[in-house]
């Protein structure tokens, strides 16, 4: 190069490295700003399913109202609770994420959803004892004949008669 001249890039280059478009900064955003995305949008399904779970335990359940706004707003809160396990599994997985990348609050503010949501599930794989049974047992029998079958003479031969 020559003494008279800086090292900068032509006028013509340096117009061809401007910022790109808002629609490309949302569809291929950088890494960073994908991380701050994504960190918002876990606070947002958090936050969201405080609001869905209390919105679907707390909405009052009458039966004698058949508006069509009240009972699509009931099927709503039906819905949630419906998928309540399926929203566990997902505030899990932001757990876990959370978790890896160091983000306390957000761990924090979702183990108590994980406990609500998965929580039943879980409890319900827990080591049970026997029941004790008191007094005469019973035999409880159920034959499939198929509906144009109308000889049940074999399933009756080892009947007790009483």
């Amino acid at each position: 190069m020559h003494a008279g001249q800086s090292e900068s890039k032509p006028a013509i280059e340096q117009s061809n490295e401007a910022k790109p478009s808002c629609l490309h900064r949302f569809l291929l955003p950088s890494w960073t700003h994908r991380k701050r995305m994504l960190r918002r949008e876990a606070w947002v399904l958090v936050i969201g399913s405080y609001v869905a779970l209390a919105f679907a335990y707390l909405w009052p359940q009458d039966f004698r109202n058949t508006s069509q706004g009240y009972v699509a707003v009931s099927l709503i809160a039906f819905m949630v609770r419906v998928f309540m396990f399926h929203l566990g599994l997902l505030l899990a997985l932001v757990a876990v994420v959370s978790l890896r990348t160091r983000q306390w609050r957000l761990l924090a503010s979702a183990a108590p959803l994980i406990l609500v949501t998965l929580g039943p599930a879980a409890w319900s794989f827990r080591p049970k004892g026997r029941p004790s049974v008191s007094g005469e047992a019973i035999t409880v029998t159920s034959v499939n004949l198929l509906m144009v079958n109308r000889d049940a003479t074999g399933a009756r031969r080892d009947w007790p008669t009483s």
